[in-house]
């Protein structure tokens, strides 16, 4: 196959936007040079539609991400192995086509468990090594890293992780991700912006959000240890069931039993609720939909709410909430709920 690929114009094609009659020259005589470049355009469109279909009815900011995307497969670095790509592909995604277009462009957008998932591979030239990195854009996604370890990794999330089978198991976190660790004598590392947690096969919760006061790990099985970077005090060890969290203020750790269950909740199918109250029913949205969710204080608990959430809408909840009982809500710009007598 030629290696001269036509980005732009195939991107602009994929995009519905007209091509000038030079540009379609171009992409005509570049799919003639080679019956592997016809073959592998088509991949590509086969995928896009895949992705389209898929992904219809969400509504992400396209401008930008088509601009990581041209950014991306620009550079130098885009020459990764595709071996080391295809290990790392999430679960859908694991067909001969999309392996292809991940080596090919090393930025995709997949659709894994219920929300919209991108994976990046980029090359670091001065360690030839080649770093990983999951990105969600909304909802949550599922996936397999290389060591069998299994990852939930919530909305407005990133993982990124360069070798793991070296000596040090070792990835990044930014917002929040449930690990379910393979079992290894060599120690995974789990870093934030503030902390690093240190397990060897277990089951725990980080949360750490930039915008959040706090940085908290819920151990629902096994045992894990975390310290504050860049401080020598004793690391702080949890056992199940315990909560440790950073004041991010004061740069301290403490530890205290903890609610796992509704740390984890996010990372169930569905979870039903039985006679909840206003704020506790608040609070289960808030985690299941990662949002912030503001009540007037002259809102009473005296209803009670029974339903089971699984892949509804936070408006389709909250407005049925509205039809039975006497609140009103709205999304201010940051995307808050407000809910108001």
């Amino acid at each position: 196959m030629n290696k001269k690929l036509p980005w732009d114009i195939i991107i602009a094609r994929f995009k519905g936007i007209s091509l000038s009659e030079d540009e379609q020259t171009q992409l005509q005589e570049w799919l003639n040079q080679d019956v592997a470049n016809q073959q592998f355009f088509n991949e590509l469109q086969n995928l896009w539609n895949q992705i389209q279909t898929k992904a219809a009815g969400y509504n992400p900011d396209v401008d930008f991400y088509w601009k990581k995307f041209q950014t991306y497969i620009h550079q130098d670095s885009i020459q990764t192995k595709p071996e080391k790509v295809k290990k790392i592909v999430p679960r859908w995604a694991s067909g001969r086509v999309l392996r292809r277009f991940a080596a090919a462009i090393g930025l995709l957008l997949v659709v894994s468990g219920t929300g919209y998932l991108f994976f990046e591979s980029s090359h670091h030239a001065k360690h030839e090594a080649i770093a990983q990195t999951y990105s969600t854009i909304t909802g949550k996604s599922k996936f397999i890293l290389p060591d069998g370890s299994e990852v939930w990794l919530n909305a407005n999330s990133e993982l990124e992780y360069t070798n793991l089978h070296a000596d040090v198991r070792e990835v990044t976190l930014k917002g929040e991700a449930f690990f379910h660790v393979q079992h290894d004598r060599k120690p995974f590392i789990v870093k934030t912006n503030d902390i690093a947690v240190k397990v060897h096969g277990t089951q725990f919760n980080v949360s750490a959000y930039d915008d959040d006061d706090k940085s908290v790990v819920s151990l629902y099985e096994g045992s894990v240890s975390m310290h504050v970077l860049g401080d020598d005090k004793p690391d702080h060890y949890l056992k199940p069931g315990e909560e440790g969290s950073l004041d991010k203020k004061s740069k301290t750790i403490s530890v205290e039993e903890g609610d796992v269950e509704f740390a984890m909740m996010w990372t169930k199918d569905r979870v039903k609720l039985e006679n909840k109250n206003l704020h506790e029913v608040c609070r289960y949205l808030s985690k299941w939909y990662n949002v912030k969710i503001e009540i007037d204080p002259a809102l009473s608990d005296d209803q009670s709410y029974t339903f089971t959430l699984y892949d509804q809408s936070l408006e389709d909840i909250v407005r049925i909430m509205a039809s039975i009982s006497s609140i009103h809500y709205h999304f201010d710009e940051n995307n808050t709920l407000i809910i108001t007598p």
